[in-house]
């Protein structure tokens, strides 16, 4: 199973920052439904800086989804300029 192909938007505080997009790759654990693999645009909003370790991004991205950081793999990413 794949999630839907579009732009990832991941709610951060209620801060004035701006939003950061990323070219993402990751592997989500959907439970019983198993892994669902996604590959787009993920933009990240109210980073008061940018998230450098993989394992923040897969806590963010984890966050939006309603899962565990731990169901979150993060295969790939960059900044998008």
């Amino acid at each position: 199973m794949r999630l839907k192909s579009r732009i990832l938007r991941v709610s951060g505080p209620k801060l004035p920052h701006m939003s950061v997009k990323f070219y993402t790759r990751f592997v989500a654990d959907l439970g019983a439904r198993g892994p669902s693999e996604y590959t787009g645009i993920v933009e990240l909003g109210g980073q008061d800086r940018l998230p450098t370790d993989p394992r923040r991004v897969a806590f963010l991205i984890a966050r939006d989804l309603d899962l565990e950081a731990e169901e979150v793999r993060v295969l790939q990413w960059s900044r998008l300029h």
